[in-house]
């Protein structure tokens, strides 16, 4: 294995950073195919958007008075794929011997290249477009800002065009075999793609084949590729298909039982969104296992059940909630805390008498 040089080392670096602070508000997947982009983001509070992002790190970056500069980037990847794309893409420039990070969405005003012929661009990010982990409402007020809305006849177009692409997909609605080809490959865009329609058709009340149901469960089950078991579970969530509550439960005791072993700083990323999956799908049945992971040795662990308790609503573990917050761990009382005094004042509300 050939060794990482020093600018690999401080890549990762950044985007790390970056995804640590995305992943606040945000599912981050890795993004694998060769366009510039190194994470496609689903926000929480609206998972069927999309946000792509470019993460670039530097140790010793350059500054102006008011900007930072970016990582240069190659202007024919901006304007074939960039300022094509169908949701937005932002550039994030994190300083790794400061641990700070900036962003900058990539449009006609923020590209402007001197000359046709420019090879590489290098974006003039604002240093007031820093994001911390206390102000990344200010980041998800540009995405809302930005989003890019899709008109019924334009969505209809699209589908039309991917299932003309297709045709052999939809030619005979039960030979789903095909679909769960494309769910268990490693290509994202025909798997983002087909969720999208079968969320489409369940919204419509078109039956989705029990056939097809239990291969995507078996994917979901079987498959170790993260970003395979991420797209399935999304298509089982859009087709409401509240079966898969109990092996999301499974797959989270096997993942904690696997961190006993393998411990890792950033594994919280790769169980966050089935504990997302469980808010998703309403699964207020999942009460004791919740409990169970509060009372987890792992910080990382009672982190995503904390998040998950208070968006279910689950009055029910507020003793354990407030037990927790005297925990050896700054995350774990920050989070519990503003849970406590946030999330489960809601419910509080909804659930006192009229």
């Amino acid at each position: 294995m050939a060794r990482k040089t020093h600018s690999d080392i401080t890549g990762d670096i950044g985007e790390n950073l970056v995804r640590l602070l995305l992943c606040e508000i945000a599912i981050v997947n890795k993004y694998v195919k060769d366009e510039g982009i190194d994470f496609f983001c689903e926000p929480r509070d609206d998972p069927e958007s999309i946000v792509f992002v470019q993460a670039k790190g530097s140790s010793n970056p350059h500054y102006s008075e008011t900007f930072i500069q970016s990582l240069p980037v190659k202007c024919k990847t901006i304007k074939q794929y960039w300022l094509k794309m169908p949701f937005p893409v932002f550039v994030f420039m994190a300083d790794t011997s400061q641990k700070k990070t900036y962003y900058t969405i990539v449009n006609y005003t923020t590209y402007r290249p001197k000359t046709r012929e420019q090879k590489t661009y290098t974006f003039s990010i604002p240093l007031s477009n820093q994001v911390t982990p206390e102000n990344i409402s200010a980041f998800i007020a540009m995405v809302n800002r930005n989003k890019i809305e899709i008109t019924p006849e334009e969505r209809k177009r699209l589908l039309d065009h991917h299932i003309r692409s297709n045709p052999f997909l939809y030619n005979n609605p039960d030979n789903v075999e095909q679909m769960l080809e494309i769910m268990r490959g490693g290509d994202q865009s025909p798997q983002v793609e087909l969720k999208l329609f079968l969320k489409q058709q369940y919204d419509k009340g078109i039956s989705i084949p029990l056939k097809l149901r239990e291969g995507l469960i078996s994917i979901f089950k079987n498959s170790r590729d993260r970003i395979v078991q991420i797209h399935t579970l999304d298509t089982l969530i859009y087709i409401n298909e509240e079966s898969i509550i109990p092996e999301i439960i499974k797959q989270i005791n096997r993942n904690i039982r696997y961190y006993e072993y393998y411990s890792s700083g950033g594994r919280i990323h790769d169980i966050e969104f089935l504990f997302r999956a469980l808010v998703r799908l309403k699964a207020v049945d999942t009460l004791g296992d919740l409990i169970e992971f509060l009372n987890s040795k792992d910080p990382n662990i009672i982190l995503c059940a904390a998040r998950t308790s208070g968006e279910l609503h689950l009055k029910e573990t507020e003793p354990y909630l407030i037990c927790l917050l005297s925990h050896d761990d700054d995350n774990v009382r920050h989070t519990v805390t503003s849970d406590v005094n946030n999330g489960h004042e809601t419910f509080h509300a909804a659930s006192s008498p009229a």
